[in-house]
């Protein structure tokens, strides 16, 4: 069901009466001064919004975000390789950490899978505009990039794996 922060985040519905609250409410500081607008705010604004207290709904997205990931390490790791035996491993070798279990089981801990997912994103679109040189592959590494920010602060750090992928 519901723990810990999650109700925190779901009472957030109670602050919104009109357009000032929504963006007040989305784009305030809160926790620890974070402003993680897709994968906390609006992520238990839309959910609870439509589904109420079911959780069943919130781990299903969650898992499908996570899915999305996997298919994406898939991808980027075969095209790095050229292995499809290294493309099946590296999400095995994901999936199978230790941090997965919270991400996977605690809905407020959905900005790290949702954060995963715009970094993979991002890198698998670099990989693409390496390949081809289309600036459509560069606009989605940039849309991947800056949306990652409102997932989790950690984005900070695709920068530097692309620098060092590049050289």
């Amino acid at each position: 069901w519901f723990s810990q922060d999650d109700f925190a985040w779901l009472s957030l519905r109670l602050h919104v009466h009109n357009f000032d609250d929504l963006m007040r409410v989305l784009f305030t500081p809160m926790a620890q001064g974070t402003v993680r607008t897709l994968s906390e705010r609006a992520y238990f604004l839309v959910f609870y919004s439509l589904f109420g207290l079911d959780a069943l709904p919130f781990r299903i997205w969650a898992f499908l975000t996570q899915f999305a990931s996997i298919v994406l390490l898939m991808n980027i790791t075969r095209r790095i390789t050229g292995s499809n035996l290294a493309g099946f491993l590296a999400p095995v070798f994901w999936c199978a950490h230790g941090a997965m279990a919270v991400a996977m089981n605690w809905n407020s801990a959905y900005n790290e899978l949702l954060c995963g997912f715009f970094i993979l994103s991002a890198f698998y679109f670099l990989l693409r505009h390496i390949e081809s040189g289309a600036r459509r592959d560069l606009a989605g590494l940039w849309v991947c990039f800056l949306l990652g920010f409102g997932a989790l602060e950690h984005m900070v750090v695709f920068p530097a794996l692309a620098a060092l992928y590049s050289l």
